[in-house]
């Protein structure tokens, strides 16, 4: 199918630079550019998908939630160890939490 195209001063420029750059015939850069472009122009058009339409593709990590889980309750262990131990530092008149001034 033979079509014809209308180019812009600018746009002839840099076709003719890319077909020295190729050594390519034009009609073969305006093809290559085209299935190029095409793609692009056509998903600009498209509609977007609505929310959660990828969500049974992509299922939960389980991986993840374990090790999720897993630091989780070592942050709460270390604040409670810190816990009990200021505490107990407490209780034993730690010169550190001493309410009187020097």
């Amino acid at each position: 199918m033979r079509r014809s195209v209308d180019l812009d001063a600018e746009l002839e420029t840099e076709l003719s630079d890319v077909v020295s750059l190729t050594k390519e015939k034009p009609a073969v850069v305006i093809r290559q550019a085209l299935r190029a472009g095409l793609p692009t122009v056509a998903n600009r058009f498209q509609s977007t998908r609505p929310a959660g339409y990828f969500a049974d593709d992509y299922g939960p990590d389980k991986e993840r939630v374990a090790l999720e889980s897993a630091f989780g309750s070592s942050i709460q262990a270390a604040a409670a160890g810190r816990s009990s131990t200021i505490t107990a530092a407490a209780r034993r008149g730690s010169p550190v939490f001493s309410t009187s001034r020097p």
